[in-house]
């Protein structure tokens, strides 16, 4: 293992090696496009893995596009060898799928609910708009979704009635909106409530809600990477 470290090691410059050499605590890096900043990330998770001996399962790296989580990966499997079968690099939202399809149950939803990617949020909001008689020229469904996108995110305290037991408090919340959007936004949850459907923001912000809410599940989690490693 050390002669794979200081090969490692070997092929990049001062600065990287520095970062990658770097093992406590956080580390920052400033670097212009095409400069090697995956080049160096993908050596620091390599470098972990053989000169410490870190298993892969222990050693978790996120990204932003399935493009570089893939690159990535391979990029280890080949600095690695048989030190890696299948490096923990993935994508934020990647993540946040296979953490919630083990512990969603901790708010009562199933393990089986489903995944909505952009056409499927759309199918769900033509109804919508159709049931509330709004005009579809004056609220287009990019700018529907924009709002209900910036809602989420600007505004976490949806949570507790999206996940609660009472999916009704959403169609009463709707029908007492000020306003089509906010009107929309109540229903549109209601309809990801009653058949389990989660869109993209909802696999960060549930994740954020369960780590934070349910410090059991949080402590098994710690423990899992603790005992990989």
């Amino acid at each position: 293992m050390e002669d794979i470290s200081a090969q490692l090691l070997a092929e990049l410059n001062t600065q990287q090696q520095n970062a990658v050499q770097e093992t406590e605590g956080y580390i920052c890096l400033h670097a212009g496009a095409g400069t090697g900043k995956t080049r160096t990330l993908t050596y620091r998770y390599a470098y972990l893995l053989s000169a410490y001996g870190i298993a892969p399962q222990a050693l978790w790296a996120v990204t932003f596009t399935n493009r570089a989580a893939e690159e990535m990966r391979s990029r280890v499997r080949s600095l690695c060898g048989s030190l890696v079968g299948n490096p923990f690099i993935t994508t934020f939202h990647g993540f946040c799928a296979l953490f919630l399809r083990d512990e969603i149950t901790a708010i009562g939803w199933p393990k089986t609910f489903t995944i909505a990617d952009v056409r499927d949020v759309n199918e769900i909001l033509k109804p919508i708009l159709e049931e509330l008689k709004i005009d579809g020229k004056r609220y287009p469904l990019r700018k529907v979704w924009a709002f209900i996108d910036a809602t989420k995110e600007d505004q976490k305290d949806y949570v507790p009635a999206f996940v609660g037991a009472d999916s009704t408090e959403l169609l009463r919340r709707s029908e007492q909106a000020p306003d089509p959007l906010n009107k929309i936004f109540w229903r549109y949850l209601f309809a990801q409530r009653t058949t389990y459907t989660l869109d993209f923001d909802d696999l960060i912000i549930l994740t954020l809600h369960i780590l934070k809410s349910f410090p059991e599940v949080r402590e098994r989690w710690q423990e899992r990477f603790n005992e990989a490693a």
